[in-house]
C-alpha cells in the first residue's frame, strides 16, 4: 500500500487485517490495544528508513495500493514474528534507492523491506524494471477503484 507519509505520497507499508484467536498478544507483547484482543483486528507495519513500526490504527488513509490476498493464519502468524523480531534489531540500513538498486549498497527502502515480509507469505512481487536504478512503491500499486481482490491459499 502506499500512504502520504512521504512527500510525494510515495511510502509503502503493509495492512493486515484478521480474526485473532490469542495469537496477537504473543506476538506483540504489551503492544495490543484491548479492544483487539480476540477479536477483530486490524494492523500496519513499514521501514521507516530509521525503525520498523507497527501500528494498531482506527484508519488508514491510503492513496494506492496493491491486490488484496487472502492468506492462511499460520503464514501471516509467522510474516508477523519476522516484523517483531525486525524491531528488536538494528534497523536495516536505508536507503532511499532500496536494495535493488546498483548505487544503493544493498540499502533498504520501505518497498524493498516490505517485499522481504511479503515473500514470508509467499507473495512475490519480483523486481521492477528499473530496479536496477531505484525501487519506489508505484511500480506495484494502483488507485484502489483498479484493484481486484485475490485468493492466496485459502
Amino acid at each position: 500500500m502506499s500512504s502520504n507519509a512521504c512527500s510525494d505520497n510515495n511510502h509503502a507499508f503493509l495492512a493486515v487485517e484478521g480474526l485473532d484467536s490469542g495469537w496477537l498478544e504473543r506476538i506483540f507483547i504489551n503492544q495490543v490495544p484491548e479492544h483487539y484482543k480476540r477479536h477483530y483486528f486490524k494492523l500496519f507495519f513499514h521501514f521507516t528508513g530509521d525503525r520498523i513500526e507497527v501500528r494498531f490504527p482506527e484508519k488508514i488513509r491510503i492513496t494506492e495500493r496493491g491486490e488484496i490476498a487472502l492468506v492462511d493464519t499460520e503464514k501471516v502468524q509467522k510474516m508477523l514474528e519476522y516484523v517483531s523480531d525486525e524491531k528488536t534489531k538494528d534497523p536495516p540500513r536505508f536507503s532511499a534507492l532500496g536494495r535493488d538498486s546498483w548505487f544503493a549498497g544493498g540499502g533498504e527502502n520501505c518497498f524493498t523491506w516490505a517485499r522481504t515480509a511479503l515473500k514470508i507469505i509467499e507473495i512475490d512481487l519480483g523486481k521492477s524494471f528499473w530496479g536496477f536504478i531505484a525501487t519506489g512503491t508505484r511500480a506495484w500499486t494502483k488507485k484502489p477503484k483498479n484493484i481486484t481482490a485475490k485468493n492466496e491459499g485459502i
